[in-house]
């Protein structure tokens, strides 16, 4: 994401499913860029343009200055569409670790969730890994501007299953209390 600027929703998807062909736990991938709140109606027409019908950004704000932080790219779609546009800064958890995850420069997971796209109960979390680029300024010093989040879906209850399958066995030690 952060060497292709122009990431369209065909070069994303062909990248998702290449990475989830040998990991079976990640339910989805998605890019959630970082906009202030004034550019809300011009990323809702992105979207719309880039699905072919009227999306909006779904979630306000939890204050008044915090940014929105939105699903703009998601793949598969399918079983995944109802994320798209949602604002995951809405959510006081996810924004905590979204939160968390800028200021420690490293990916960050959240607690067990509900996932938003998901019509039954389907525990599983999102691990957000910021996006960051560099910007030089003139005195040669660098620094880095926060572009979003790529994110990984990932389900709880296949990643206790592979954990205990036993081609797998010898990966882990297990402390069950």
């Amino acid at each position: 994401i952060q060497s292709t600027p122009g990431m369209n929703r065909e070069v994303f998807s062909n990248f998702v499913n290449t990475l989830m062909q040998s990991q079976s736990t990640i339910k989805a991938m998605s890019w959630n860029p970082i906009i202030s709140l004034e550019n809300r109606l011009e990323a809702e027409e992105e979207l719309s343009a880039i699905y072919g019908k009227p999306i909006t950004i779904r979630g306000e704000p939890l204050k008044g200055d915090d940014p929105i932080v939105f699903v703009k790219l998601i793949s598969p779609e399918e079983g995944n569409s109802k994320a798209i546009g949602f604002n995951v800064y809405s959510n006081s958890e996810r924004k905590e670790t979204l939160n968390t995850a800028q200021t420690l420069f490293q990916p960050q997971a959240t607690p067990i969730i509900k996932l938003v796209q998901s019509n039954s109960q389907e525990p599983a979390y999102l691990l957000f890994f910021p996006v960051f680029r560099p910007l030089n300024d003139n005195a040669g010093s660098s620094s880095k501007i926060l572009m979003g989040y790529a994110t990984g879906v990932f389900l709880a209850e296949k990643m206790i299953q592979r954990a205990f399958n036993l081609d797998e066995s010898q990966l882990f030690k297990y402390e069950i209390y």
